[in-house]
């Protein structure tokens, strides 16, 4: 992950010599079209998801099997994996304009993100 995301330059390690706690590279990107995307990529424990990705358990079920349900969710979730969020914006979406820029965000993500995990596997 580190040879793939990550810069390894020594005069660098000299000024931040101290070890890395989380790796994950986090970019801001701006497309031909002029909107943006936060890109987020890294390794990521199961425990630290769910502090990142907030989660209300009544979502997953009636009220009598939500928190069953809700913690087969949780261990449905890998121990340990490649985290890879893209969050897109544009401040100045029309009204008009707002179906369509979903519908590209959302072709983009998904295009993004099989290539990205195609990237990482390699």
């Amino acid at each position: 992950m580190a040879n793939k995301f990550l810069l390894q330059d020594d005069a660098l390690s000299r000024i931040i010599a101290d070890k890395y706690v989380d790796m994950a590279c986090i970019r801001t990107h701006e497309t031909d079209n002029g909107w943006k995307y936060n890109l987020t990529i890294g390794p990521m424990r199961r425990n630290e998801y769910f502090e990142k990705v907030h989660h209300e358990a009544h979502i997953f079920g009636d009220d009598e099997n939500e928190t069953e349900t809700f913690e087969a969710y949780k261990q449905s979730i890998p121990e340990q994996f490649i985290m890879i969020d893209l969050d897109c914006f544009d401040e100045d979406v029309q009204r008009l304009n707002l179906t369509s820029f979903i519908r590209e965000v959302k072709k983009f993500s998904q295009k993004t993100t099989e290539r990205l995990s195609e990237y990482i596997r390699s």
